[in-house]
């Protein structure tokens, strides 16, 4: 652990004054506990740092402020006199402001504790205003109208309930030392070999899905960041993305109906709209590839958010470098899976063959299909044949990897590709649309529409675009039409041949 102290114990000495006849004072009890407990839960001795001798007539030092910095975890014994203390006050203030810079939490433990010696309402004035959202531990009871700490000299009840609320503080602060230990450790051991992939805050509502995604991530051997929660004012905030996207292969960014929070600042940007606009940035100066993620069902009622959700649809600008994925989680993740093996086939060279054999570009035609029209397609490959071609459907069988080498051979090398849209959904008809576009093979797109008819199927036959599509629909073989598609492939492939 990088730390040198655990635990620093912040309280006023005079919550830490014996009652009549007792010798040790409240605090010193609880830190006795925490010292007793917190080897066996941690498997080591811990260091615990608590003032024995300053007052609140010492100045609050730089040497104190630096004593901070080598602090793990703060344990606040709050209390009213606590909160009334201005040296209790900058305490807390000042290892709030060290740890933010570092990470305030791990994980979704926070670094901060608040042990409640007697209550003091949920936002102490004069402490952080996040420290009101912290989590306490109660060290009292109420009775009779009256609150009361749990103090042993008040009896063996009172002592029992005492011992046993110090070993459950004990436990989480241990489950917090051993997770940032842990993070220690893995920073220490440099970046996942696979790379590091930058995964954007997002909104509330989107929330559960990037925790998902991450683990996903995580557990594919990529490092992801931000690992720690950005800062809130605007400055910071943008200072640190600009310092987290240099060292990532790769840029997610996840929308929902809501604007992710905004930081404090001059243009009142969301973190969506920060995020999206740094990331291209990188990606205009070192051709980072992005992933945004629009679910169908995003109308947003925050009207700079609804018109952020639709610059990214019609601007160039705000789409640079993306691919920008609607649909819903699986279909986003499948988007995921096929940036992330282009990154690790990048890495290991360019992709393979598509047969042992020499292929013919001009003869080569690429039919993308649905797995479950594998046998559908066959009348259309059997036609190609019979002209002089040589079709290729996708590879269904294999490992993730293989499957995609396989594709990304094709797309380099084909002089034709033909999108079977049969039983495909309009999810799976757009991602193959984009990926193909994306590739830029140079290979001539056509649209193949094959039973059953949907409402997206009708709608790109009303609109024609570009005039390559057939219509098949009615399941018969469009014969003519299979001619007009192969016309340019046919001039290529006889000059070619000459």
């Amino acid at each position: 652990m990088p730390f040198t102290t655990h635990l620093f114990i912040s309280y006023t000495h005079d919550d830490n004054m014996p009652l009549a006849g007792e010798e040790e004072g409240w605090v010193s009890l609880l830190h006795e506990d925490l010292d007793t407990l917190l080897p066996i839960r941690l498997g080591q001795k811990p260091v615990i740092w608590r003032d024995n001798k300053l007052n609140g007539n010492d100045s609050f030092s730089d040497e104190i402020f630096a004593q901070l910095a080598e602090v793990a975890l703060v344990l606040c014994v709050l209390s009213r006199k606590y909160v009334s203390s201005e040296w209790c006050r900058k305490e807390a203030q000042a290892f709030w402001e060290i740890a933010s810079k570092a990470g305030i939490k791990v994980g979704n433990k926070t670094r901060i504790f608040k042990v409640i010696k007697l209550p003091v309402g949920n936002q102490p004035e004069g402490l952080p205003e996040e420290f009101g959202r912290l989590t306490g531990y109660p060290f009292y009871i109420t009775k009779d109208n009256h609150d009361l700490e749990l103090d042993p000299a008040f009896g063996l009840e009172m002592r029992a309930e005492f011992h046993l609320r110090s070993a459950m503080l004990a436990q989480d602060l241990a489950d917090t030392l051993l997770a940032l230990n842990q993070v220690s450790e893995a920073a220490s051991a440099g970046p996942p070999k696979k790379g590091t992939i930058f995964l954007g805050a997002t909104s509330w509502d989107r929330d559960c899905d990037r925790k998902k995604l991450e683990v996903e991530l995580t557990g594919r051997g990529y490092a992801v960041l931000p690992n720690r929660e950005l800062p809130v004012g605007e400055e910071p905030c943008v200072a640190e993305i600009k310092k987290l996207l240099p060292g990532c292969d790769l840029s997610i960014h996840i929308l929902g109906n809501f604007p992710a929070i905004v930081p404090s600042g001059p243009t009142q940007k969301s973190l969506d709209i920060l995020q999206n606009e740094l990331a291209v940035e990188e990606s205009k100066t070192r051709g980072i590839p992005r992933l945004i993620w629009v679910p169908d069902e995003n109308q947003s009622q925050v009207p700079s958010h609804q018109e952020f959700l639709k610059l990214l649809e019609r601007d160039d600008n705000a789409q640079h470098g993306a691919d920008v994925v609607r649909g819903g989680i699986e279909v986003f993740k499948g988007a995921v899976l096929q940036s992330l093996q282009k990154l690790e086939q990048k890495k290991s060279g360019p992709p393979p063959k598509a047969s042992a054999g020499e292929v013919d570009p001009g003869r080569l035609i690429y039919v993308i299909c649905d797995k479950r029209d594998r046998q559908a397609t066959v009348e259309l490959r059997e036609a190609l044949t019979s002209r002089g071609f040589e079709p290729r459907r996708p590879l269904f069988e294999g490992d993730a990897a293989t499957v995609r080498q396989q594709n990304d051979a094709m797309l380099a090398q084909c002089g034709l590709v033909v999108i079977y849209y049969g039983a495909g959904d309009k999810d799976w008809y757009q991602n193959t649309l984009a990926e193909v576009q994306k590739s830029k093979s140079g290979a001539r797109v056509w649209t193949y529409l094959a039973a059953p008819l949907t409402a997206n199927k009708e709608l790109l036959l009303d609109k024609d675009e570009g005039n390559r599509i057939i219509n098949a629909i009615a399941s018969q073989l469009p014969q003519a039409e299979l001619d007009r598609m192969l016309t340019d492939p046919l001039k290529s492939a006889a000059a070619g041949g000459q």
